[in-house]
C-alpha cells in the first residue's frame, strides 16, 4: 500500500518489544505491515537485549521511562519534529494507524482478532493473502485486515 508522507514531516518511531512477551507477538505482523508498507523510519529494539540497542533507542527508553514512571511491552514512540507520542501496550500500539492517518499516511487498519487459530490455518491465511508467515509461527493469536 503506497503512503502519503506531508512534505518536511520526518516521523520516526521507535519500537520496544519482547520476544517472550505474548501482546507483542500479537503486535509483530501489525509492526512489520507498517514497517513494510509505510516510508516511515523504524527503529526497533528488544529490550531482552537491551544492550545491543541503539544509542538512540536506550536515550527514548530512559526518557519514557522518566516521563511515565514506568516502561513496558510492547511500546511505542512516535518522534515528529522533536515532539514524542508514546502508545504503551497491544491495545494502544495498535492506534498507531489513526495516528499515521491524522499525520496524513494511508495505512489499512488492523484490528487484534481474538480467536485462536492453528498453526496450519495461519500458515494457509497468510499464503492466500501474500503475506509473510508470522515470524514467531507461535500462531496462538492473529493479526488480520479488517
Amino acid at each position: 500500500m503506497a503512503c502519503v508522507q506531508k512534505a518536511g514531516e520526518e516521523v520516526k518511531i521507535y519500537y520496544f518489544y519482547s520476544p517472550t512477551c505474548p501482546n507483542c507477538r500479537e503486535v509483530e505482523p501489525f509492526i512489520s505491515y507498517l514497517k513494510n508498507s509505510t516510508d516511515v523510519s523504524f527503529v526497533v529494539c528488544n529490550v531482552k537485549n537491551f544492550d545491543s540497542c541503539s544509542d538512540e533507542s536506550k536515550s527514548v527508553a530512559k526518557s519514557v521511562y522518566k516521563k511515565l514512571g514506568f516502561f513496558g511491552v510492547p511500546t511505542a514512540v512516535v518522534e515528529v519534529k522533536g515532539n514524542r507520542t508514546v502508545f504503551v501496550g497491544k491495545y494502544e500500539v495498535l492506534r498507531l494507524s489513526e495516528f499515521l492517518e491524522r499525520m496524513g499516511y494511508k495505512v489499512e487498519r488492523i484490528e487484534i482478532k481474538e480467536k485462536k487459530y492453528d498453526v496450519s490455518e495461519c500458515l494457509n491465511c497468510h499464503r492466500e493473502r501474500k503475506i509473510p508467515p508470522p515470524s514467531t509461527f507461535t500462531c496462538s493469536y492473529c493479526c488480520h485486515f479488517s
